[in-house]
């Protein structure tokens, strides 16, 4: 039986963020970036691929799982939430992300 491959440990996600309300308005706002060891993800098939890694009965969609040595995760995310009359919210969020190996 193989060894047990181990992980390095993961430094810990570098991040800034800001946040604050009043009686009408509510933010945060953050960036991060982290570096991942043994990162595992998902990869959508579709046509042929995905034929050929489950058969023709295979209805979509169809996914294969990798492992990449390791990952930066770069990324921000924004909320905001205004109340426009009483009792009337109004609320928005926006994220994003990258990977980069």
């Amino acid at each position: 039986m193989p060894a047990a491959r181990r992980s390095r440990p993961r430094r810990p996600p570098r991040s800034s963020w800001a946040s604050g309300r009043d009686e009408r308005l509510e933010y945060t706002a953050s960036v991060y970036r982290s570096r991942i060891n043994d990162y595992i993800t998902g990869m959508e098939l579709t046509g042929q691929a995905a034929v050929a890694a489950c058969g023709q009965s295979m209805r979509p969609p169809a996914s294969r799982t990798s492992t990449s040595g390791h990952v930066t995760l770069t990324g921000a995310d924004a909320r905001l939430r205004w109340q426009a009359m009483a009792d009337h919210w109004l609320r928005e969020r926006v994220d994003g992300a990258r990977r980069e190996r």
